[in-house]
């Protein structure tokens, strides 16, 4: 049988380790929502989605229609999540503000960011009830 301080420990780290699996679920969700619905013309703008902590990657990719470095970035950014960092999650396409907030595309006319940031809380939720068993 361990010390009350052992116990405690154990607890904390527990109760870590299923706060960083919220975020990080939640993360992925929505991130991979707005790389999801982000239209694709050229495919510059989906693949240019960056995930780094704690400041702006403010670089760009090559063309991918499906985005696929943009989802295998956010994937490999939140493997190693840090509670308490900012994630920054951007796209440094110039025209990339005039599609999230002028309507400037019909797949997207209320953007894409906005649009899933809406189901932020419900994300949350959903993740606690998962992780939380």
């Amino acid at each position: 049988m361990g010390t009350l301080h052992d116990d405690l420990n154990k607890f904390a780290k527990l109760s870590m380790q299923k706060a960083e699996q919220v975020v990080q679920g939640s993360l992925l969700t929505v991130g991979g929502r707005v790389i999801k619905d982000t239209p694709v013309l050229d495919g510059f703008l989906i693949n240019s989605w960056m995930s780094s902590w704690g400041a702006i990657d403010g670089n760009t990719r090559q063309s991918n229609k499906g985005g696929a470095e943009s989802s295998t970035d956010l994937t490999q950014s939140l493997v190693d999540i840090k509670l308490g960092k900012e994630l920054f999650f951007t796209n440094s396409m110039p025209y990339a503000s005039g599609i999230e907030f002028d309507g400037r595309s019909k797949n997207a006319e209320n953007g894409m960011v906005r649009v899933n940031l809406l189901d932020w809380d419900q994300v949350v939720d959903k993740n606690i009830k998962r992780y939380n068993k």
